[in-house]
Order: structure tokens, then C-alpha cells, then sequence
């Protein structure tokens, strides 16, 4: 019985046992055994798969915050007109600017430089200006500059292509105005207009060597052409050959009592339009001039106003005077026209007040011609040379002599 007890005891003792052994399984969670739920922790990935997946999140479509970003369309600019930020001065260069509507600003430089008066004194720095002969301003774009007067004695000029490094560009009107030494002008590639006047009245002028596309008024020269000067220097005296014909420009020296070549490379020659005469640098200090057998023609003003000369001697290989050839020469007194003169202009002496004797070697056949007719000078009358000098300043003054 009590053996029996005992055994009972024990038994019970191992179900509670394991009882309590099964209620422990069931309270812990194993990893081995445990059930994925909604709160596990995340599985690491690895770079390519991340990467992946932030480029389908880029391009999977645009959210309220992630919209295109916007762009400014191009447009061509409306300027005003340009404004003056700062003044250049002699040396320093100054700023001009312009605004657009849309306020996008332009600016450029203004050149620095003097600006002179009529003396080629600075009117901002007060000291002479080198402008190499050449009076030149910027033009209205300042991309360039303009040729706007020339100063110089040169008879032989060319002008700049290019100025403190932009282009020259123009030849403004009556920069060369009254001009009487220049007999040769060059000009650059650069320029892209001249004014017609530009050259007005430079009486001297023979050729203009024309590099540029702008058309030269064939009026201003006796040619115009692209190659080397033809302009020949023979002692001072100057001279040019056009048309089969040699041509003496002018003097280039400082002597006052000239005899003039007898040739020019073996030819005779014209004295040309206004050689000397309008030539303000020399012709009023001329005192003599011994023209040689090798002038053919005595051009019109050729010695205009040329008052220093107090008498002349016309060679027998002169064949024409052409009007106004001795026009205003004060001094003049005595004149001698040897035979082999068959032409005098009209003109030719007026102006002489103190010419008193004008000798004919060949005083037979002359006439006087204007519209109102022609008039037949007598023998007689050609051979007082104190009448004849009367009839070329007053009488027959504006007539056209010719002999018969």
C-alpha cells in the first residue's frame, strides 16, 4: 500500500513536468522557428540593387515638389542709346554704356586722346598733339576712326590704316580742303567710305593710289590706280606721266630762283594746272624762274598769284598759255613771249597792276576773240609793248589770243 502510494506520487510529478515544459515552448520565439510577420527588420542590399531602385523612384513619375525646371528663351536685345559712364580724358579711356528693355547692359570703351584746337594745342591737357599730320576722331560706332583734317606739308601722303588699334576707316568731307602741296595720296584697305568733298579743291593732286573698294571721283586726280607712286623726283622738281604725256607738278625744294629741266627722261614737258601757283608754301617767295626749251605748255593759274616775280621769258617751244597762267602776279613788270607762241588765254595777265611791258618777238597775225566776236591786232600796235601790256591787263584782258 504504501509501496503503491509512492509510485503514484512520482508519476504525477512527471506530468507537471511536462506540463511546464510545454507551456515554456510555447512562450519563447526561437529565430529557427520563428514566423515572418509585417514588423520584421530589412534585408540590407547591396549597392547595384540600390542604386536600381533610386533611379525607378527618379523616373517613376514627378511628385507635387519635383516639377521642370524652367528656362529662359533667348531674345534679340533692344538697346537704348548709349550713355557716357565715364569721360575719357588724354590718357586714360572712358565708358559709355546702354541698357536693354529686358536689363541686360552693353558697355565699350571711349578712347583715350586729345582734342585739339585749330593750333593743335589739347584743349583738356593744354599740350601739342602728334597726330602725325593727321587730324582723326572716332567714328559714331568707335569701331574706327575718321581722317578729319591733315595738317602737313607732305606732298606725298599716305594715310594710316589703323589708329591707338581700331581701323581708319573714313575720309571725312574737306579734310584735304585747299590742300596745294599734295600731288599723291594713298589710300589703305581700311577705308570704307569718303565723302566726295573729301579732296575739294587741292588743285595739285595727280594720282590717288586707291587700295580700298570705294570709287574715287576720277575729277579729284589725272589717275587713279592700285599700283606704285609714279610721281618722279628730278631735283626737287616733281613730275608725272599720263596718257603719252609728261606733266610738271610742282616744286618740292627751297629755292627761290629756279631754272627749270631742259627733259624728263628724255621728253618735253607741260607745266600742269596751278604748279606753282597755288602753291601757298612757295609761291609767294618766288623770285625768278628761267623756263627751258623743254616746256610745251604753260597750264592754267600755273603762277597764279606768285608776286614775287618781276619778269618772265616765254621759250619758242611753248605752243599755249592757258588762261589765268600769270593771273594776280603783283610784281611782275616785264614779260617777253618769244616766237612759237600761237595760244593765250583769257586772262593771262589780269590782275598784273604793275605789268608795263609785254614784247612780241612775232608780233604779226594775232586776234583777240570772245563771243562778241574776234578783233585783228594790228602789227603796229604788237610791237609797242607798252601797248600790248595795256591791252592783256585791260583792253582785251578777257580775250582769248591767237595767231594766225
Amino acid at each position: 500500500m504504501t509501496q503503491r502510494v509512492k509510485m503514484l506520487s512520482g508519476l504525477l510529478a512527471l506530468l507537471l513536468a511536462t506540463s511546464a515544459f510545454a507551456a515554456c515552448e510555447n512562450n519563447h520565439n526561437h529565430p529557427e522557428t520563428s514566423v515572418a510577420t509585417d514588423t520584421q527588420e530589412p534585408v540590407e542590399k547591396t549597392t547595384e540593387e540600390a542604386t536600381e531602385e533610386t533611379t525607378e523612384e527618379i523616373t517613376s513619375g514627378e511628385t507635387e515638389s519635383e516639377s521642370e525646371p524652367e528656362t529662359t528663351q533667348p531674345h534679340d536685345h533692344t538697346y537704348g542709346d548709349w550713355t557716357t559712364v565715364t569721360e575719357a580724358t588724354c590718357n586714360t579711356d572712358g565708358m559709355e554704356e546702354r541698357v536693354c528693355a529686358c536689363g541686360e547692359t552693353e558697355t565699350r570703351p571711349i578712347p583715350a586722346e586729345c582734342v585739339p584746337d585749330d593750333d593743335g594745342v589739347c584743349l583738356l591737357c593744354g599740350q601739342e598733339v602728334d597726330w602725325a599730320d593727321f587730324r582723326l576722331r572716332p567714328n559714331d560706332e568707335r569701331t574706327g576712326y575718321d581722317v578729319v583734317g591733315y595738317a602737313g606739308t607732305d606732298y606725298q601722303v599716305t594715310i594710316p590704316s589703323a589708329y591707338k588699334g581700331l581701323p581708319v576707316t573714313g575720309i571725312l568731307g574737306g579734310a584735304f580742303f585747299l590742300n596745294t602741296n599734295v600731288v599723291s595720296v594713298t589710300i589703305p584697305s581700311s577705308v570704307t567710305f569718303i565723302v566726295e568733298e573729301a579732296f575739294v579743291n587741292c588743285p595739285r593732286v595727280a594720282e590717288v593710289i586707291n587700295h580700298s573698294s570705294v570709287r574715287i571721283n576720277p575729277l579729284y586726280a589725272l589717275e587713279v590706280h592700285r599700283g606704285e607712286s609714279k610721281i618722279i623726283n628730278l631735283d626737287d622738281f616733281l613730275f608725272y606721266a599720263y596718257d603719252g604725256e609728261m606733266y610738271l607738278l610742282g616744286y618740292a625744294g627751297t629755292e627761290t630762283d629756279l631754272i627749270l629741266p631742259e627733259s624728263v627722261n628724255g621728253k618735253s614737258y607741260k607745266i600742269k594746272n596751278n604748279a606753282f601757283g597755288m602753291d601757298y608754301t612757295h609761291n609767294s617767295r618766288l623770285k625768278s624762274i628761267v623756263l627751258s626749251n623743254g616746256v610745251t605748255e604753260i597750264g592754267c593759274q600755273a603762277f597764279y598769284a606768285c608776286t614775287g616775280l618781276t619778269s618772265i621769258t616765254i621759250p619758242g617751244s611753248v605752243t599755249e598759255i592757258v588762261g589765268q597762267a600769270f593771273q594776280c602776279c603783283t610784281g611782275l613788270t616785264d614779260v617777253t613771249i618769244m616766237d612759237g607762241v600761237t595760244e593765250i588765254g583769257k586772262f593771262t595777265f589780269d590782275g598784273c597792276e604793275n605789268l608795263s611791258s609785254v614784247t612780241f618777238e612775232n608780233a604779226s597775225g594775232w586776234t583777240a576773240g570772245s563771243m562778241a566776236g574776234s578783233v585783228d591786232l594790228s602789227e603796229e600796235d604788237l610791237s609797242d609793248s607798252s601797248v600790248v601790256a595795256t591791252y592783256f591787263t585791260s583792253t582785251y584782258r578777257g580775250h582769248k589770243w591767237e595767231q594766225k
